[in-house]
């Protein structure tokens, strides 16, 4: 079982989602990159910010990577926020678009308009994330 916010759960995600039917028809005419950025929690385990790259492009995920920092990688998209609302989102929890409209995450890149036209998308996607066994 992957923990949570490693190169190990990025891969499974990526796994996961490039083996959905439901993604690939959903996100065929998708492309965007998108960097989510974690802030330290250290009562959690969680010491340090971690920045994760993940580039999706006609239905498929194409690439993740684990950044040393969310300043030096170009996206579309990015979404900074505490651990615990990554967390929260991974779980269920928390619905991502909710989190973003009470501003439980900054945008720091992307116009949050054209994303929500991909809502089919984003919601397999974070769905995926859901069913993904995690250690937190």
């Amino acid at each position: 079982m992957p923990k949570f916010a490693t190169m190990e759960w990025g891969e499974k995600l990526k796994e996961h989602l490039n083996g959905s039917k439901d993604f690939k028809k959903a996100a065929k005419e998708f492309a965007a990159s998108f960097i989510m950025v974690m802030e330290p929690c250290p009562e959690k385990d969680f010491p340090t910010e971690k920045s994760f790259y993940a580039l999706a492009k006609k239905g498929q995920v194409q690439e993740i990577a684990e950044l040393d920092s969310h300043e030096g990688k170009k996206a579309d998209y990015v979404f900074k926020g505490s651990y615990d609302n990554w967390t929260a989102v991974a779980t269920g929890e928390l619905d991502p678009i909710r989190a973003i409209t009470e501003k439980k995450f900054e945008i720091i890149a992307g116009d949050v308009r054209e994303l929500l036209r991909h809502v089919k998308s984003i919601n397999i996607m974070i769905s995926a994330i859901k069913d993904i066994n995690t250690e937190f």
